[in-house]
């Protein structure tokens, strides 16, 4: 479990990106304390994996509101090019298929090998996706 709290430590990359940034707009403001809340979330959460307790809960809610905050951002608000945003689209479908094979291990067995390794994938992977959010306008 300590490895999925290391992966967790992936979402400070795109955080990294944002805090190059000049001037930032408000919204990228949001999203990177979005991510910091996931962050600490995360991390707590994998460092004792209780599933279904409150803390697994509340870091299930903000992972999904994030989830959709970046995509919705990234897809319709940042101006970026087509095929930034094409990437991107696809890997939420990367993400998206990685969360689902966690979650299908995790109902067979909490914390199984691979239960960790789909999830830990899932990290670098959204980790990849949140940076796009943090580039340059038009880019």
């Amino acid at each position: 479990m300590v490895y999925l709290s290391m992966t967790s430590l992936l979402l400070a990359l795109p955080m990294m990106v944002f805090l190059q940034k000049e001037d930032p707009p408000w919204e990228e403001v949001a999203l990177v304390v979005l991510l910091g809340i996931n962050l600490l979330l995360s991390i707590l959460f994998w460092t004792y994996p209780v599933k279904s307790s409150l803390l697994h809960r509340t870091d299930a809610v903000f992972a999904r509101v994030s989830f959709l905050a970046f995509s919705i951002y990234i897809v319709f608000v940042k101006e970026l090019d087509i095929f930034i945003k094409a990437f991107f689209v696809a890997l939420l479908g990367v993400a998206s298929t990685l969360f689902y094979y966690s979650n299908v291990h995790s109902a067979r067995e909490w914390c199984c090998e691979h239960h960790l390794l789909f999830h830990s994938a899932f990290h670098s992977v959204v980790s990849a996706g949140c940076s796009i959010a943090f580039l340059p306008s038009g880019t």
